[in-house]
């Protein structure tokens, strides 16, 4: 998933970008070879299924999760972040995206190919109301991601490792070249095709204009399961984001962010919906579908 500036606040993310982050890889197309999204090596006790996670757990079977997460899943996502902006002090900013995912179980491991419904950027103060235009979500790709499941006493936790997403650009490592910074880069693309290098991103209020951007977002899950149809968890994420241009100079200023450092503010809830649920469908019953 991804993060926007303060002046553009809502993952990305995505992301994320997130997603990130948050460009995105084909989900017949092996994730790890893709040059805008990728699944960098990371770190996790639990993540490999052939590790012993019987161990001291008594009778419980690491083979046999107790509910099969196959199936299509509505996903929302919510990553928070603190801007200081200058003369208006400490502004709190959420990325808020909508998810439809597809899963795939085979015994501990899952595979989730996802196409993002909606992105919506809240500020608080409100200093000025962010739109991402449709053309920019209809241009994020369809991605592709692995998961895995570890089975315990104290239930059954989901973990997607970290999942890195370029937007707006094609880089030959995604995970560590830099951004580009001039719009004339050959590594920059119209990804949304409205003309502009990147993505843009429309401001109205106290300011107003469009800007243009490229970015680099990441994300990595750890949730429970929670019956059939529900799992939840936290979000760890970071975020990279450089402005190529702008309509109206007045943002062409970045203030700094940094993530909320209240782990639970950075979050995601996922709930099984019927296989032929559609985007519109998601976002005109989110208020149900995600309830807690």
């Amino acid at each position: 998933m991804y993060m926007l500036p303060t002046h553009m606040l809502r993952l990305v993310a995505l992301l994320a970008v997130s997603c990130l982050v948050v460009a995105c890889s084909d989900p017949d197309h092996d994730n790890d070879q893709t040059p805008n999204g990728t699944t960098p090596d990371a770190g996790h006790a639990d993540a490999d299924p052939d590790a012993d996670t019987n161990e001291g757990n008594g009778d419980v079977d690491p083979e046999a999760p107790s509910e099969d997460l196959s199936g299509t899943w509505a996903q929302l996502m919510n990553i928070s972040a603190f801007s200081d902006v200058p003369v208006v002090g400490e502004v709190q900013n959420e990325t808020i995206s909508i998810q439809k995912l597809r899963i795939e179980q085979n015994g501990l491991d899952l595979e989730i190919t996802a196409e993002t419904c909606s992105i919506i950027l809240e500020s608080t103060p409100a200093l000025a109301e962010t739109i991402i235009p449709d053309a920019f979500v209809e241009s994020l790709e369809v991605t592709t991601r692995p998961g895995t499941l570890t089975v315990s006493d104290d239930g059954v936790e989901v973990y997607f490792p970290t999942f890195v997403e370029v937007r707006g650009a094609v880089l030959d490592d995604p995970v560590q070249d830099p951004l580009p910074t001039d719009p004339d880069d050959p590594r920059v693309f119209d990804q949304d095709g409205d003309g502009n290098p990147g993505l843009t991103v429309r401001v109205t209020g106290l300011l107003s204009g469009e800007i243009y951007v490229v970015q680099r977002g990441s994300d990595e899950l750890t949730g429970q399961v929670q019956g059939r149809d529900r799992f939840d968890g936290l979000v760890t994420w970071e975020n990279e984001q450089v402005v190529l241009g702008t309509d109206n100079p007045l943002l062409d200023n970045e203030p700094d962010t940094i993530v909320n450092p209240d782990p639970a503010a950075s979050f995601f809830r996922t709930t099984r919906v019927a296989d032929d649920a559609e985007c519109p469908d998601l976002i005109e019953n989110a208020d149900t579908l995600f309830a807690r």
